[in-house]
């Protein structure tokens, strides 16, 4: 097998030529869950595989099979495996789902995502089955967009609830806030937990034990085992470079999962957390981004704060930040906490350094009630 001629190398790759000149290769392979050597090697050859089935299947002129709808993607193909074929067909999925290039979005000419497939799919042992292909396509990636209707108008949750399903939704719906979860675990992560994360991933389960050797050592370790040198800068700024590289930040991957800012996980929702870890200071690129994605700034925890009052009753509250949320939002200021605090009573109570600053801001706004009395009777003023 390991053989190569003049012309076209190994056997493997003398198919895999032949293969290729039938444009519908990939989709043949796909359906009868071939190789995954042959299908990486096809892939490998700068194979489309988003491409659609509306192409004519080789030389013959011969039309593609019945069984396949216009614009069906491998993927698609794929989603309709039986769950009998276990493994062949996980690994056949996966290598689909994290392909570069794949478009795991992309719907057939009835609108029809994968994950509509996977879900109408005829299988009589689906509901039963250890490892659905649903839960399968949602472990590989959680970047389906779960608005995308069918021409019928039917999301994937919507068909679900058509074809009685009802694991789907809750499969689907968990998926936000699973990643929702990693973020808010990613901005509680201390450096310490997150040089761990990197020693495992380049010394496997089995590497040295560094434990006891100070962080900034065990980080120039690291960028001298991937860089062959150390870096300049602060050990939070070269702590991302190598995570980037190693593509295991967790932050970046669980805004690509889909996390919800917005989303209350545990009585907070991204930014109220971002706000007590201190992410201004510590990683304001972070904080930038999660602020920059939150859509409603008066969500309150589980205390009735809103992250307008998280920000002042830190000890040295980010004044740009505080005049930012006041001069690009129409927030309620008057909002209380489960103790009727308004911002205002904590901005009487914040850090000397810039009372009188914050109160200024806020005092600008006429709409701010300043006889609202917290429990206790006492107002702000």
């Amino acid at each position: 097998m390991s053989r190569r001629d003049g012309n076209t190398g190994t056997p493997l790759h003398a198919s895999v030529n032949r293969l290729v000149n039938g444009r519908i290769a990939l989709h043949t392979i796909v359906r009868y869950g071939g190789s995954t050597k042959v299908l990486s090697a096809i892939l490998d050859k700068t194979f489309n595989v988003n491409m659609p089935t509306n192409t004519q299947l080789d030389n013959a002129n011969r039309t593609v099979d019945s069984w396949l709808d216009k614009h069906t993607r491998a993927l698609m193909i794929a989603a309709q495996y039986k769950d009998t074929w276990g493994k062949r067909r996980a690994n056949v999925l996966k290598v689909l789902v994290e392909h570069p290039d794949i478009n795991i979005n992309a719907q057939d000419d009835r609108g029809l995502t994968a994950l509509h497939y996977a879900i109408n799919k005829k299988n009589s042992t689906w509901e039963t089955a250890k490892n659905s292909i649903v839960e399968e396509l949602l472990k590989y990636s959680n970047n389906f967009d779960l608005t995308l209707s069918d021409t019928r108008k039917l999301t994937p949750i919507a068909l679900a609830n058509q074809l009685n399903k009802p694991n789907v939704p809750r499969d689907i719906l968990s998926l936000k806030e699973y990643a929702t979860r990693k973020l808010h675990a990613a901005l509680r992560l201390t450096i310490t937990q997150r040089i761990s994360a990197l020693e495992k991933k380049v010394y496997g389960n089995d590497g040295i034990n560094l434990v006891m050797t100070r962080m900034d050592e065990r980080l120039i370790l690291l960028e001298h085992a991937i860089f062959g040198t150390e870096s300049e800068g602060g050990i939070l700024g070269r702590l991302g470079i190598l995570e980037q590289r190693l593509k295991c930040d967790e932050f970046d991957k669980a805004f690509k999962g889909g996390a919800d800012p917005d989303m209350v996980v545990d009585g907070y929702n991204a930014f109220h957390v971002a706000i007590k870890e201190n992410m201004w200071n510590k990683e304001r690129g972070k904080f930038l981004t999660i602020w920059n994605n939150i859509r409603n700034i008066e969500i309150q925890d589980e205390n009735g704060m809103t992250a307008l009052h998280n920000l002042l009753v830190l000890k040295e509250p980010v004044f740009y930040v505080v005049k930012s949320i006041l001069a690009e939002s129409a927030m309620d200021l008057n909002i209380q906490d489960n103790e009727g605090n308004t911002v205002l009573h904590y901005a009487v109570l914040t850090s000397p350094s810039m009372p009188f600053l914050i109160l200024d801001e806020l005092l600008k706004k006429d709409y701010i009630n300043t006889e609202i009395k917290k429990q206790g009777g006492s107002d702000s003023a």
